[in-house]
């Protein structure tokens, strides 16, 4: 009741099967978004196959929720419809991450970060320095 919080869930080929208890489980306790987080590859795991894609766009698009349903930028941005509520926006501008050794990413996924010391801000500028 202190304020609206979302639930956050990784889909991979193991958690695509989760998706309806999840989204069940985030309208019981109050959730106000989903957010989907397609699993990118790294080099411990390999990613959201093909296949599990395929199964997340129909899920996608099949789904009727009383809640915001959001997902992190992936390939499967062409395949279901999104927002785009900001035309233009960089990307970094749009999104960041900050890990729990507090450090400013582009995303999760991400190598390259920025230590934040005296500000998110002032590490944001660095970072967006790096990606020039």
């Amino acid at each position: 009741s202190v304020a609206p919080f979302g639930i956050n869930i990784v889909v991979n080929d193991d958690t695509l099967d989760d998706l309806d208890r999840v989204a069940v489980f985030a309208q019981r306790v109050g959730a106000s978004e989903l957010l989907l987080l397609p699993e990118q590859p790294t080099l411990k795991t390999r990613g959201l196959g093909r296949i599990g894609r395929e199964r997340l766009a129909k899920w996608i698009c099949d789904t009727s929720l009383p809640l915001r349903l959001a997902m992190s930028r992936s390939e499967l941005e062409g395949v279901v419809p999104v927002a785009d509520p900001f035309p233009g926006e960089e990307a970094l501008d749009a999104h960041a991450h900050i890990s729990a050794d507090g450090v400013l990413r582009p995303d999760a996924y991400s190598d390259i970060g920025i230590e934040i010391e005296s500000s998110v801000l002032e590490a944001h500028a660095q970072l967006k320095a790096l990606q020039l």
